[in-house]
């Protein structure tokens, strides 16, 4: 079992090595849309895809076996968190007086965290899938 960690511009979609994204036998396994450049794992069913050629592809990069795809799949997506019931998160802020205009220099992610770590309703994790 083999993956492709793959760098691709998010504006255009151009993934390095002219992989096409709509191609079946690249599964998208994770993304990572906030890095520069994007990146994305793909799980390879081609057989003969030549993989010794992919390693000498700036902006890819093979990995093999599912322990590694598993690993970069948390590495590239990691625990992600998002409001899934705005009403729930601004009446919890309200009852918890917290006020909805304060912004720290977290990242988003990061502010989502610290309100489910506080219980927070309306807001929840999500795990990436792993192989």
């Amino acid at each position: 079992m083999k993956a492709l960690e793959i760098e691709f511009d998010l504006r255009t979609g151009v993934r390095a090595g002219g992989i096409n994204p709509k191609n079946p036998k690249f599964r998208a396994l994770a993304q990572d849309l906030e890095s520069e450049p994007a990146r994305e794992i793909r799980l390879v069913t081609d057989e003969t895809f030549d993989f010794e050629a992919a390693k000498q592809i700036d902006g890819i990069t093979v990995l093999d076996g599912k322990d590694e795809i598993n690993e970069r799949i948390v590495a590239l997506a990691g625990e992600r968190y998002s409001v899934f019931n705005e009403q729930l998160l601004s009446a919890w802020l309200n009852i918890n007086g917290v006020p909805s205009t304060v912004r720290s220099p977290a990242s988003a992610n990061e502010q989502l965290k610290g309100l489910y770590d506080a219980g927070c309703a309306g807001v929840v994790r999500k795990m990436p899938n792993l192989l």
